[in-house]
């Protein structure tokens, strides 16, 4: 069983921050238990987290892979697994439809519209977009 969650932010210095994108996975199974993290911004790198064992960072060009070994699933696949959750969740609003797009607010905003009656559905704001 395993749960996938997504986290972004800025990192750097707070006259020019950066952007970054985590993709976690918290993994139970009969060969890994523990938790997985693949972090791109300033740094890439992923880091294992198993339990009982002390951590491992990798930071060299096979990230993917070892996010893949551990984690059962690549980083696309989960960040397509949690966005999949996150649009069944939010399409249930009174118009019925399924047909949702993204599209900019304000500067660093990022709003989830449904296409046939342009209601809001859900918004996220990225700071580092606007500092």
């Amino acid at each position: 069983m395993s749960n996938v969650e997504i986290k972004t932010g800025s990192e750097g210095p707070k006259h020019d921050p950066y952007h970054y994108t985590e993709v976690i996975v918290n993994r139970v199974s009969r060969d890994f238990t523990g938790t997985v993290t693949s972090h791109n911004g300033l740094g890439n790198w992923v880091k294992v987290e198993e339990d009982g064992k002390p951590d491992q960072l990798f930071r060299d060009s096979d990230q993917g892979d070892w996010f893949a070994l551990y984690a059962g699933v690549t980083v696309k696949a989960a960040w397509k697994a949690r966005m999949e959750v996150d649009t069944r969740r939010i399409t249930r609003h009174p118009c019925g439809q399924r047909a949702i797009e993204e599209v900019d607010g304000m500067p660093g905003e990022t709003l989830t519209v449904c296409k046939s009656c342009g209601k809001v559905l859900s918004g996220t704001f990225d700071l580092s977009a606007v500092i």
